[in-house]
């Protein structure tokens, strides 16, 4: 079958995007995996927000400079972040109690639980190939959890939250894209982050040492990248 020219482009830039991304979320898994031992995920999510709100300031200044930050979409941002906030709370706390490895095998469910909600959220056509590929990863799941086997663990149950959390999360994205750009949703997605974080944290506050500093700034960067 022959594809347009521009559809290759595309899909060829689509790919490169979402193989940095995935590289930069495993650079963030490591600085959280390394942080673990000495903040609770309450924390570590507040200074991830906070920080990346820092990353994208010359952003956030220009366009609300040109009145280009403005939208009309805000309970569904507030709906996003805080989907958004839910999952990265549970996969940090994932991250601290389990092996990286099984915590990423789980977050393979998340296209697939994503495919399921757009066909039923947002009317988008799936074929018979994507519906096998939710059923092999289901499968998967399962014989990573093996309930019934093996007790699953907190951690394992905080990951499949995220999942489910995650794959909510590209939906409202998707939705959202359809008005607003890239920029915006990243940019109101880490400052609406930020209030919704910030009492959890106070309960559970650490002040960082300066050697925690360079790694905290590493985990926002590269979660802002990925973002």
């Amino acid at each position: 079958m022959n594809f347009p020219d521009s559809w290759n482009r595309d899909a060829v830039r689509g790919a490169l995007w979402m193989t940095g991304a995935s590289m930069m979320i495993a650079l963030s898994a490591a600085c959280v995996r390394h942080l673990s031992g000495s903040f609770t995920a309450f924390e570590l999510v507040f200074i991830r927000c906070t920080l990346g709100a820092l990353f994208l300031l010359p952003w956030i200044t220009k366009m609300a400079m040109r009145g280009t930050l403005r939208t009309t979409r805000m309970p569904l941002y507030i709906l996003r972040t805080a989907l958004s906030y839910t999952g990265m709370v549970c996969v940090f706390f994932g991250l601290a109690n389990m092996p990286i490895g099984e915590v990423y095998s789980l977050l393979f469910l998340v296209p697939l639980i994503t495919i399921v909600l757009a066909v039923l959220l947002l009317k988008e056509q799936a074929g018979s190939q994507a519906w096998i590929a939710c059923g092999v990863g289901f499968i998967g799941a399962l014989v990573i959890l093996r309930p019934g086997i093996i007790d699953v663990s907190l951690a394992a149950s905080a990951v499949l939250i995220t999942a489910v959390t995650y794959a909510a999360t590209n939906t409202c994205i998707k939705s959202l894209s359809r008005t607003d750009t890239p920029v915006q949703i990243t940019i109101y997605g880490n400052l609406l982050a930020i209030p919704i974080a910030f009492i959890p944290a106070l309960f559970f506050w650490h002040t960082p040492s300066w050697e925690d500093v360079p790694w905290l700034i590493a985990m926002a960067l590269f979660q802002t990248c990925a973002g």
